[in-house]
């Protein structure tokens, strides 16, 4: 048997003695007694965590400085502090991992291989997380272990990729097409699916459609073996001009965020993917904030108006009008 441990981005198996090879259910066990195992966090205990991370990042900062023997071991001291409140964060927030990797199962990865992202995504939230802002940790976490998990089975469960909005409705329409088929003995209708969905026809005929195999690019498609891919057209590449103008508008908007508030700031780097961050639907980004769609939405609106005003953006009026 083997115990599950953090190391950088992933988790690797520790070793325990033991002549047989641990097997994906060894370790999905021992992952469910670890969970178990560990206690939750109140609110207090997450601020206290969180800001011993903070400081051990400023600590690294610090660390690379020339600094006296003394100092230098303060800070030392700091980083022993981070990484205990790492381990205990991400600890305690197991259970999470597994409460959302369940509602994934039969997508195209393993359960094992659906824990491994959500650490992942687990992970990147403790490094992420702001506690400043007053949310949650489990909120902010669970926004992060779900992208991870569904990112992978995108990547992943599937040879052709999926954009990530179209996730969520793929999985509505598997669960639903399971749970008709074992009431009627037989595959169900689009028209019954949009029925038991709320989904219009049209978009039910959509799903299917980038659901079901496809051929592969490489198999011979004439009489001297070409390749079929050789024929398809590259329609999806934006033309150089196109490209250019998005990378300039990006550029001048990120040049310009220092013009809005913290919170505006945030939310328009979230919503079209600046400084770093991914683009993100109105939806996402509310349950980031704890709040709803439209006051995001009304927050976006507020800072693009900022952005728009000849005095904040000069060029980049043209852009946003």
């Amino acid at each position: 048997m083997k115990t599950m441990t953090e190391s950088g981005n992933n988790w690797q198996p520790a070793e325990v003695s033991g002549a047989e090879e641990p097997t994906a259910f060894d370790f999905i066990g021992q992952y469910l007694k670890e969970s178990r195992r560990s206690k939750l966090l109140t609110a207090k205990e997450e601020l206290i965590l969180a800001e011993q991370i903070a400081a051990g990042k400023e600590a690294d900062v610090q660390l690379a400085k020339n600094l006296p023997a003394e100092e230098r071991q303060y800070w030392l001291c700091v980083k022993e502090q981070e990484a205990e409140a790492r381990s205990r964060l991400v600890q305690a927030n197991m259970r999470l991992v597994i409460s959302v990797a369940k509602k994934y199962r039969g997508q195209g990865l393993d359960f094992l291989d659906l824990i491994q992202e959500g650490n992942v995504g687990l992970l990147t939230a403790v490094d992420k997380f702001d506690h400043t802002l007053g949310n949650r940790f489990s909120t902010y976490a669970t926004w992060w272990i779900r992208q991870s998990v569904t990112r992978a089975i995108v990547n992943y469960g599937r040879i052709i990729r999926i954009p990530a909005n179209k996730t969520s409705s793929i999985r509505q329409l598997y669960l639903a097409k399971q749970e008709l088929e074992q009431q009627n003995g037989r595959p169900p209708r689009p028209e019954e699916l949009s029925e038991h969905t709320g989904m219009s026809p049209e978009r039910i005929r959509m799903l299917l459609r980038i659901t079901t195999p496809l051929l592969s690019l490489e198999q011979p498609a004439g009489p001297e073996d070409t390749e079929l891919g050789a024929f398809v057209e590259d329609d999806l590449s934006p033309q150089p001009n196109e490209a250019v103008a998005e990378k300039m508008l990006h550029e001048r908007i990120n040049s310009l965020l220092d013009y809005l508030t913290p919170r505006e700031m945030s939310v328009l780097c979230l919503r079209y993917g600046l400084r770093g961050h991914e683009s993100h639907t109105l939806k996402e980004v509310g349950q980031l904030f704890d709040l709803s769609r439209e006051r995001i939405r009304q927050i976006e609106k507020t800072a693009l108006s900022k952005l728009r005003q000849p005095q904040f953006g000069g060029d980049l009026y043209h852009y946003l009008n």
